[in-house]
C-alpha cells in the first residue's frame, strides 16, 4: 500500500475538472450543493486544507470508492447542535491531515466522539511528495490511518490500516468489519 501523496490528489482533481470542462472551484461549489441535500452520508470529511484542488481530490477519492460525502468546509466546528447531529449521521469520521498545517483544536473531540460513538474515525495523512512517511503524534496516534492500493480485483481501492499487517478496505469498515491480520501484509 501506499501513502496518499498530494500529487494523487492534484491529478485527480485536474482529471475531473478537465474532463467536466468546468474549474475545481465550480466542482467544489456542486459538491457543497449537493452534500446539502444529502440527509445521511458515508464520510464526513474534515481537513485542515487551504488547497481547494487537494480538498477536491481526496473527496473525489473517497468518492471513487462509492461514498457519499460530507466535506466540513466551515474551518471550525459547525453550530453544536448541528454538527453532532450531522456527524452522528455519518457513517464515518475522517481527517485529511496536512502534515504543514495545525490540527483545528476540535478534531480531537470530534474523533473521540465518533470513535466513541461506533469506533469509526480515521486520519487520512496527505503527504508532499517529499515526504516519506507519516507517523502520528499525540491524539491522533489512537486512530487508524488511510492509505491507498489495489483490491482482489485490482482496482483502486482505499484502506483502513492499524498496521503495516492488519487493514481492510474502506466499504468493508464502512460496513462493519475491523481491520484484521493479514499474512503478508500488502494485498496488491
Amino acid at each position: 500500500m501506499a501513502w496518499i501523496r498530494e500529487s494523487d490528489a492534484r491529478a485527480r482533481a485536474r482529471g475531473e475538472a478537465s474532463a467536466r470542462r468546468q474549474k475545481v472551484e465550480a466542482l467544489l461549489a456542486e459538491q457543497l450543493q449537493r452534500q446539502a441535500r444529502e440527509p445521511l452520508v458515508d464520510v464526513f470529511l474534515a481537513h485542515n486544507l487551504t488547497d481547494r484542488e487537494l480538498l477536491l481530490g481526496i473527496v473525489l477519492l473517497v468518492e471513487d470508492q462509492g461514498c457519499r460525502v460530507h466535506v466540513d468546509m466551515s474551518g471550525q466546528q459547525e453550530e453544536v447542535h448541528g454538527f453532532r447531529a450531522r456527524l452522528t449521521s455519518a457513517s464515518a469520521f475522517i481527517f485529511v491531515l496536512n502534515p504543514k498545517a495545525t490540527v483545528p483544536t476540535w478534531v480531537p473531540w470530534a474523533m473521540g466522539f465518533k470513535d466513541g460513538q461506533d469506533g469509526r474515525a480515521a486520519v487520512l495523512p496527505l503527504l508532499p511528495e517529499s515526504t516519506p512517511g507519516y507517523r502520528a503524534d499525540g491524539v491522533l496516534c489512537a486512530y487508524p490511518y488511510v492509505q491507498s492500493g489495489r483490491g482482489a480485483r485490482g482496482d483502486p481501492d482505499l484502506w483502513i490500516c492499524e498496521s503495516d499487517l492488519r487493514f481492510v478496505t474502506l466499504r468493508g469498515w464502512l460496513g462493519g468489519k475491523a481491520p484484521y491480520y493479514r499474512y503478508g501484509g500488502d494485498p496488491a
